[in-house]
């Protein structure tokens, strides 16, 4: 499968097959990386977070910080795969 992102884009992928799978990513030179937005809006000031949220903010300071890379997938998907976090 191949998809393209524009620059910007927010996305996810999930395998969902319990088989092993890799990612290959192809950056320009003008690309500064990746973000997570978990990370990003942990480090966002509250009023900021509340005008984007209108006011029904989610308390992102509970929620663990991730790596630029691949994390753990979903509880449906390990248990279906014989996994465990």
């Amino acid at each position: 499968m191949l998809t393209i992102l524009v620059p910007g884009s927010i996305h996810s992928m999930v395998n969902t097959q319990c088989t092993s799978a890799q990612l290959i990513s192809a950056l320009s030179n003008t690309d500064t990386g990746t973000s997570n937005i978990v990370n990003g809006l942990q480090q966002l000031p509250s009023d900021i977070l509340e005008a984007a949220f209108g006011g029904n903010v989610p308390d992102f300071t509970k929620m663990q910080p991730v790596g630029a890379g691949a994390i753990a997938g979903t509880a449906e998907c390990l248990a279906a795969c014989g996994l465990s976090h």
